[in-house]
């Protein structure tokens, strides 16, 4: 897998960003499933996104992408993260709009969303330490996610 093949390269002072819009709705973007409420429709599929980024549940994230046809763009890059993350890794949503909402146009929107991963570890002064893929804390390198109820997520 690229994971598999990426993390030799990384070590705990490596910082990885990965980029991608949200949910794109509209005739421009050829996806139209969500009916009259459309806004809150690609809220809600954005919302499910992110409940599987923050559990870093890679099983689960790719699923509901194939099986809601999501367009969320960059969700090949969003499936590498997932496998590269380490165990420890607790998420939270920075921010996140819907253009529709800033636009008032309903018929094309697109989801924007920010997303950091930290050590479940505070710093020396109780701060938040954002981490990497390369920080290993037990030695599984799977990147498999934490159990369902995880407690280690903050949902938009």
């Amino acid at each position: 897998s690229i994971a598999s093949a990426l993390r030799p390269y990384f070590t705990d002072r490596t910082l990885l960003i990965v980029s991608s819009d949200m949910t794109h709705y509209g005739p421009r973007f050829n996806y139209q499933p969500l009916g009259e409420n459309a806004i809150a429709a690609v809220e809600e599929l954005d919302r499910e996104v992110f409940r599987h980024i923050l559990r870093r549940d890679y099983d689960a994230f790719t699923d509901f992408v194939h099986r809601s046809q999501s367009t969320v763009c960059g969700a090949k890059g969003i499936a590498v993260l997932l496998k590269l993350l380490p165990r420890d890794a607790r998420g939270s949503v920075l921010d996140y709009v819907i253009s529709g909402h800033r636009t008032g146009d309903a018929s094309h929107s697109v989801g924007y969303g920010a997303t950091v991963f930290y050590s479940a570890q505070p710093g020396p002064r109780g701060e938040p330490v954002m981490l990497g893929p390369g920080r290993q804390t037990d030695g599984d390198e799977t990147g498999d996610a934490p159990e369902e109820d995880g407690g280690n997520a903050e949902e938009p």
